[in-house]
């Protein structure tokens, strides 16, 4: 027998007392590798390569009977090249539909990689199925939460707990459910095993926002078919390192790796090379906006001038009514029937029943039609029932893991009596130990006091003259729009008039010396705005040491205009790229990427959304070969830190759809909290903002990334929860040119300012 034979079927041994089945020709292909590559194969560095076989061929969790060629040639690359994979990236952005999509498996309590592929029109019971994986996700979440050692005395039911009793308190249980308003004015606590009312008049909101389908736990006591609520607060987060037993090795992040990159060696190794490295977060860079500021110093009287010709705008009075009546409707004339049947010759008793009969059909009728509905069915389509549903026929129970607690209530038998009420002393008791695991490292934020802005004015750049433009475009402007007859404004003489501002305004061509007409589009390069300015200075101070990347997150138009936005938003990221190209170092070492709001050019008002079309983005790709136009919301790898883009105003709609709201000092803190409470980007109703049913996975943030960034109109903010920090660039044309910068190695957030 040959030396290859024996290492062959010493491998093949080794291979199945490990629990691995491996065909002899593949252990064959193994040794020939090995042989080929120089790695001696003695007894200590044999049982070495035994053990990193066995642990890459149980890391690609096989769901097939057999190994196959493929598995054992991923396991070779791994270890051959010391565990480095070949399909490690760097840098890459992964949009929204190439995220897998996982499903969890409750008896094996993992998660796996789902086998359904979605579509854009879902079917109509894929919208059950979006809240039902919701919940799921949440529920099994909590349950490892209360199960703790530290927790164990708070216990977790569901409605259907309540619905085959009369009356109860809950003392020290907890009911999880999804809020949901099925009437005008009531609200209704729903899971997948039952619906029921809820009374919100005492309730105590815990930090966060609670609004419409968000998931909550409550606790109160149950009387007369209504949970009277006193405590409620959002479930539980949980950090990275707990999650990640859950996945496995599978990729859970997206990508063209197989294993997740967060644990790869030599992508720690480049991060810390690269200490200084950063990346700017943009939102609402609306490129259409500095035409506004080119003439901020002209007065109103300035643009107002009465000309014969030139249109004036309607009144805002209605058009007065010409037609002397004869528009209008005429009156209705009432015809006798000859066709009734009269009563006069019928007996009075008869008449009197049939009035009767008649009266009682029409109050049935109103009182049928007396309550209108807000939704026809619960969010897990069950119907929205009238809290009672179990009377009538039973509902799976899907709690029997769940254990019953025994309660000692000492009640009267009047029902009115005070013991139905909760004890004050165990309701504070309960909501202390639930603040427990809601404690983090909030106190850790407030040890950095350098919060301040970076002004990148006050940097040592070298930077170009001021141009003298703007005053000689202002005398210009000045001596076209007012002249001998302008009116004027003053205290002393108010007035209101409407005028119609001219399509186009006059520039002085400085080639040429003379006034010519131009649009915004048709502007020449440097009289584009205090946009394009300021990036401008932003470039040119990093021209010496370029950034990782440059993300910019739509609004890219300050107003939605239809089909007469898209050639503008061309001509305008044209100019843009131009205006990049004169910086050679930052083309050849950042990345641009481009995040779409919800008014730019590609689908309507569903997320996620598209990336912007190729028919705008042509010129731009041409000119910055290292641009990548992204969907919303989409994800940034680098090296080994993960980050979540999403652009939507979030917190506005929980402030306008919120039970709660909180204080002005703790609206970022309790949009985060619900956020990662949550697990969701938009933790909000699908009124307010439309999601694909069958593409909600894309939105979900679980487990948790290192940094999620979330484009909002609202004032930028920088909180972290759960070991996940959360930021908001805020709107970088009305904050003053604000934006974030984000330094991967040391994973801090700095606020700057042009």
């Amino acid at each position: 027998m040959s030396v290859n034979e024996k290492l062959r079927n010493k491998l093949h041994n080794a291979l199945k007392l490990s629990g691995f089945s491996v065909r002899r020709e593949f252990c064959t292909l193994i040794i020939e590798k090995f042989l080929e590559e120089g790695v001696e194969l003695k007894n200590e560095n044999f049982d070495n390569i035994v053990k990193e076989l066995c642990s890459s061929l149980e890391s690609q969790c096989l769901s097939e009977q057999s190994i196959e060629r493929e598995h054992i040639d991923r396991a070779l690359e791994v270890c051959l090249h010391a565990g480095y994979d070949r399909h490690e990236t760097i840098f890459s952005i992964i949009n929204a539909f190439d995220f897998p999509k996982l499903v969890y498996n409750p008896d094996r309590k993992m998660y796996f990689m789902s086998t359904d592929k979605s579509k854009i029109l879902s079917d109509a019971d894929a919208k059950a199925k979006m809240f039902l994986e919701r919940y799921s996700t949440i529920l099994q979440r909590t349950k490892r939460c209360f199960a703790d050692s530290e927790r164990g005395q708070v216990k977790l039911q569901t409605v259907d707990y309540l619905l085959t009793l009369s009356y109860v308190t809950l003392e020290r249980t907890m009911i999880l459910g999804s809020l949901l308003q099925v009437s005008e004015g009531k609200y209704y606590l729903e899971d997948p095993t039952g619906i029921v009312q809820l009374d919100l008049t005492h309730a105590r909101y815990h930090v966060g926002f609670f609004a419409e389908n968000c998931f909550v736990l409550v606790n109160g006591y149950y009387e007369d078919k209504v949970l009277h609520v006193s405590s409620i607060v959002l479930p539980p987060g949980e950090e990275y390192k707990d999650s990640r037993i859950r996945f496995g090795n599978i990729n859970y992040f997206g990508g063209l790796s197989t294993v997740p990159l967060r644990d790869s060696r030599r992508l720690k190794e480049h991060l810390s090379r690269n200490k200084c490295e950063m990346i700017m977060f943009f939102s609402d860079v609306w490129l259409d906006h500095p035409l506004a500021n080119k003439f901020s110093k002209l007065s109103v009287k300035d643009f107002i001038k009465e000309s014969p010709g030139g249109p004036r705008l309607q009144s805002l009075r209605l058009p007065r009514d010409l037609s002397l009546g004869g528009s209008k409707l005429p009156k209705k004339i009432y015809k006798p029937n000859v066709n009734v049947a009269r009563n006069k010759d019928k007996p009075k008793e008869f008449v009197k029943k049939d009035r009767e009969f008649k009266g009682k059909r029409n109050n049935d009728l109103h009182n049928t039609r007396k309550q209108k509905f807000v939704q026809s069915s619960g969010i897990f389509s069950d119907g929205m029932g009238d809290g009672h549903r179990l009377t009538e026929k039973r509902v799976v129970n899907h709690s029997r893991d769940i254990e019953k607690p025994v309660l000692k209530l000492n009640r009267t038998s009047d029902k009115t009596s005070s013991s139905l009420l909760p004890d004050k002393k165990a309701d504070m008791e309960l909501s202390d130990c639930l603040l427990k695991y809601e404690e983090d490292e909030d106190d850790d934020s407030k040890e950095s006091d350098n919060s301040g802005p970076v002004n990148w004015n006050s940097l040592d750049l070298t930077k170009k003259p001021i141009k003298t433009e703007l005053k000689e475009e202002a005398a210009v402007a000045s001596s076209i729009f007012c002249d001998k007859n302008s009116r004027e404004i003053s205290n002393s003489n108010p007035t209101m008039t409407l005028w119609r501002l001219p399509s186009c305004l006059a520039i002085k061509n400085t080639v040429e010396k003379k006034l010519v007409n131009c649009t915004l589009t048709d502007l020449p390069e440097g009289k584009i705005g205090k946009v394009f300015e300021k990036l401008e200075l932003l470039f040119d101070g990093l021209q010496m040491s370029p950034p990782i990347a440059f993300v910019f997150m739509g609004n890219f138009m300050s107003e939605s205009q239809g089909c007469k936005m898209t050639d503008t938003l061309r001509k305008l990221l044209k100019k843009l790229a131009d205006l990049i190209y004169k910086f050679p170092n930052i083309v050849n070492a950042s990345q641009f990427v481009f995040v779409p709001g919800m008014i730019d050019p590609c689908t309507p008002h569903l997320v996620p959304r598209l990336p912007l079309p190729k028919c705008l983005t042509e010129d731009f790709s041409k000119t910055i070969p290292k641009a990548i136009f992204a969907t919303n919301p989409c994800r940034l790898q680098y090296c080994t830190k993960e980050i979540v883009l999403f652009r939507a105003d979030v917190v506005p709609k929980l402030l306008q759809g919120s039970l709660h709201k909180p204080a002005r000092d703790e609206i970022s803190g309790c949009a985060v909290r619900t956020v990662v409470s949550q697990g969701h980007l938009s933790p909000l109703s699908l009124n307010s903002l439309t999601v694909h049913w069958g593409f909600d996975y894309c939105l979900r943030l679980y487990p948790l990334p290192d940094l999620v960034v979330i484009g909002d109109k609202f004032e930028a903010y920088q909180e972290k929860y759960k070991e996940c920090q959360v930021i908001n660039p805020g709107p970088f044309c009305e904050n003053g040119f604000q934006f974030k910068s984000y330094v991967p190695f040391t994973d801090s957030v700095d606020d700057c300012q042009l």
